[in-house]
């Protein structure tokens, strides 16, 4: 056969993890590589800039040497979820006096021309998809206003190191380092979940979002104290889809802060709950508005 297992893997792997055009960083890279060009970090800059206009944040570096190699994006093996990378033993590109490099063990994978042709096509569709698809007075540090995302898109391109387990994020998930928590809201809540999860999450109208946090939470909880000491280096990028018929992804809303003096502990059914107005930074646009909150 033209590929055989492993390079099948990480073609799939890559096509559906790194090349989905929803962060292009990733794909910038690899193209380069791909072409046998040299590309430094402020290479990197200089595309970012001259291709879409803003200035990349040179933080991110980290997160996209782990992410190409696989590092971020889990698997099951043997009762365990582990990183793929790790899984496969798969190691793929370094950084070398600040250039990207391929690792020595994966120069072998790029002997297979089939196997070229297949990255190379996967790396050059996320790019022109991105491309197409950009507008950077919608952009905003990582997101586009009202493209979808998953939950693992949002994790990736928030620079986590390995993708949270669902049941562990919830509706919302601060990070380690406490510089983010994205907030993800199933807006028209089916009828079937349980009392104490049914959340009142709704718009009050295109500026502000009403918003409880997990239920069993009271105004002294941990995560409740973080959002009343909001600062703008704390981010909170809000995403919503319509019902769960809309599947994995959810609208980007733009980023949102705490409506200080708006805290408020109440009850579920008798659970405790701490609701709170969320103060959209950018006023959410009128068809996308009515779409979310028309049943």
């Amino acid at each position: 056969p033209d590929l055989n297992e492993d390079e099948l893997k990480l073609i799939s792997v890559f096509s559906k993890e790194i090349n989905n055009s929803k962060r292009v960083d990733e794909s910038l890279i690899l193209r380069a590589l791909l072409n046998g060009e040299s590309l430094s970090i402020d290479g990197l800059a200089l595309i970012v800039k001259e291709t879409y206009g803003y200035q990349m944040d040179p933080n991110i570096v980290p997160s996209l040497i782990n992410n190409l190699n696989l590092g971020f994006v889990t698997e099951k093996k043997n009762k365990e979820i582990r990183p793929v990378g790790e899984i496969y033993g798969f190691n793929i590109i370094e950084l070398m006096d600040n250039h990207f490099c391929w690792h020595p063990e994966f120069t072998t994978y790029l002997t297979n021309e089939t196997f070229v042709r297949f990255l190379k096509d996967s790396t050059d569709y996320a790019i022109n998809q991105y491309t197409e698809q950009f507008s950077l007075p919608d952009f905003n540090d990582g997101f586009q206003l009202y493209r979808k995302y998953s939950r693992k898109d949002v994790f990736r391109i928030l620079n986590q190191k390995v993708n949270p387990l669902a049941q562990n994020v919830g509706g919302y998930m601060i990070n380690q380092d406490k510089t983010s928590c994205p907030i993800f809201v199933n807006y028209h809540k089916s009828e079937d979940i349980a009392d104490t999860i049914k959340y009142e999450d709704n718009f009050i109208n295109e500026s502000v979002f009403s918003w409880m946090f997990k239920s069993r939470r009271t105004l002294n909880s941990p995560e409740v104290k973080l959002f009343k000491n909001y600062h703008s280096g704390f981010r909170i990028p809000l995403f919503i889809k319509k019902n769960g018929d809309e599947g994995q992804e959810l609208y980007y809303m733009g980023d949102v802060s705490p409506e200080p003096g708006s805290f408020e502990q109440t009850n579920i059914s008798g659970v405790s709950v701490v609701k709170v107005n969320l103060i959209m930074h950018n006023e959410v646009r009128s068809d996308i508005y009515h779409y979310l909150i028309n049943e």
